[in-house]
């Protein structure tokens, strides 16, 4: 998707006035975006939340999470272990909670709200 077809797209969408409003640097961000997302796919897979508790020992504090794009749950835990790995002698992740994005959404409003990930996994 080039520039025009992102323009064509939003002008359909949107109203054309709205567009007069938007700065040309925004419109062009938004083409670079679809762009993007046309040609990585894997952003187009599910998202996963792992999060960490007060063990000193896990590789983030309380307040931060780590979103990891995997097409299961399965494969993203297998992402997560291999950024940051088991402890010596465990086979259990190195996070406090997992989270899908079904349920991640009331975690992040209630515990999480404004904060951006700490690392994104694709």
């Amino acid at each position: 998707m080039n520039r025009k077809q992102c323009i064509k797209i939003l002008n359909k969408e949107l109203n054309n006035q709205i567009l007069d409003l938007l700065p040309s640097e925004l419109i062009e961000a938004m083409a670079y975006a679809a762009d993007f997302l046309e040609t990585h796919p894997e952003r187009g897979s599910k998202r996963f939340f792992f999060t960490f508790g007060n063990d000193p020992k896990f590789p983030f504090g309380i307040d931060d999470f780590v979103e990891v794009h995997a097409d299961t749950g399965e494969q993203a835990a297998q992402k997560f272990k291999m950024a940051f790995p088991c402890r010596p002698g465990s086979t259990l992740l190195n996070c406090a909670f997992v989270y899908d994005e079904k349920h991640w959404k009331p975690i992040w409003e209630e515990d999480y709200a404004g904060k951006r990930p700490t690392v994104v996994i694709d």
